[in-house]
């Protein structure tokens, strides 16, 4: 696939860009044999959690993925990823993974995660108009799936949540009761989709995944207003220490 139709195709994802290409031989040969073991571990993932679909077959669903091999400096600005990052876009559903270095554990891993939002997306739209919560919910969904599968080794970005945007999440979440306010819709989209709030997003959602509250089959089926009235009536979540209580 040419680089070009690859940049269309993702082109409204938020936070993407994968310049520069360099598809380098070594890479291709050393990822590519790796590919028959993606196959045979998406495909056990697929018969667990989405037994009625086949695995893949167009008149049901397409599920496209495509591989690119990039520049160890597309991935620098996300050291997280450790090499390998992945992107998942619908409603015509495909996964591109990115990779600056032939690693199988983040393949399968980062596969793993893409995976969780397409069978996420397969069990039909659950968005009731909180969009923070949404993004929660679906990414603690993909996370939750790679623990199932990997084990907590197997996530990525491993820190924790700050005091402030712990706080800041809580004020987005009670505020989104307000359905109609366009403000907080906006602010919600900015707050995840902001590389520094959005990785304290994510390690809040690793956090929620390590507490192992929920299982992927029951987040699979959780709608978004739930899951934001699990997380608002857990103050533990909130709550820092003593001293926050009592103030």
């Amino acid at each position: 696939t040419a680089p070009s139709e690859v940049k269309e195709r993702f082109k409204d994802v938020p936070d993407f860009n994968i310049d520069p290409l360099t598809d380098d031989p070594a890479l291709v040969t050393a990822v590519t044999s790796m590919w028959p073991q993606l196959q045979t571990h998406a495909e056990a993932l697929h018969r667990q959690w989405m037994p009625k679909y086949p695995y893949y077959d167009s008149t049901t669903y397409d599920l496209e993925v495509l591989v690119r091999f990039v520049s160890g400096d597309a991935i620098k600005r996300h050291a997280e990823m450790r090499g390998v990052q992945g992107r998942y876009d619908d409603p015509n559903p495909k996964i591109l993974l990115l990779c600056a270095v032939p690693d199988m554990l983040r393949l399968t891993t980062c596969l793993t995660h893409e995976l969780g939002h397409h069978f996420k997306h397969m069990t039909g739209p659950s968005n009731d108009n909180y969009p923070l919560a949404y993004w929660l919910q679906t990414e603690v969904a993909a996370e939750q799936l790679v623990v199932e599968s990997h084990g907590l080794e197997g996530l990525t970005h491993n820190r924790i949540c700050s005091a402030p945007a712990r706080a800041q999440i809580h004020r987005l979440l009670i505020a989104e009761e307000d359905r109609d306010d366009e403000d907080i819709r906006r602010a919600s989209g900015h707050f995840v989709c902001t590389r520094d709030t959005g990785l304290e997003a994510y390690a809040l959602v690793n956090e929620l995944v390590r507490l192992g509250r929920w299982t992927f089959g029951e987040l699979l089926h959780m709608n978004d207003r739930a899951f934001r009235d699990a997380l608002l009536s857990s103050p533990d979540l909130w709550v820092q220490d003593a001293s926050e209580a009592q103030a």
